[in-house]
């Protein structure tokens, strides 16, 4: 994502912008959050004349580049295992992970709103909850929007 997908949603927003005599053809500002900010490390890292020619500024909001220091149940059983399911996932072509769809939206926009308290217990270890922080009365709007997705070679990357 950080060596495609980047520079392909760069160039495509300076085209349509036509934003080729502003700034020596430079965006005003990448904003990344969370994975957004991994893609843009990567993508920096390894293309640094291209990420420097083509961004003026990169905000990062919640960085994130690793994970080893997770203490998210799902992402230390996912490091651990990934290895393990990485034959499976290139033998049956499934790189698209924890996709649920409108099972997800059911489950958030009904289940999770009538019963609040069992879906927390329910995603513990999936999500982190906590009362000083998120709030209860919107669990279910955030479950019926994940899991969204997640690529093979994401979920690798940060284990």
């Amino acid at each position: 994502m950080g060596i495609y997908d980047q520079p392909a949603m760069i160039d495509f927003i300076l085209k349509e912008t036509n934003e080729t005599n502003t700034m020596s053809n430079k965006i005003a500002a990448y904003v990344g959050h969370s994975e957004g900010t991994t893609q843009f490390f990567i993508g920096a890292s390894l293309m640094p004349d291209y990420f420097r020619e083509k961004v003026n500024l990169f905000v990062a909001l919640a960085p994130i580049v690793r994970l080893d220091h997770s203490t998210n149940g799902l992402m230390v059983t996912a490091s651990k295992a990934y290895k393990v399911i990485e034959p499976l996932v290139k033998m049956t072509h499934m790189y698209d992970l924890f996709y649920i769809g409108e099972k997800a939206s059911f489950f958030g926009s009904e289940f999770c709103k009538v019963l609040p308290e069992i879906c927390i217990k329910l995603n513990t270890g999936v999500w982190e909850y906590n009362d000083q922080i998120d709030n209860k009365d919107r669990w279910a709007d955030k479950v019926a929007h994940s899991p969204a997705g997640a690529g093979w070679r994401c979920i690798a990357h940060y284990a």
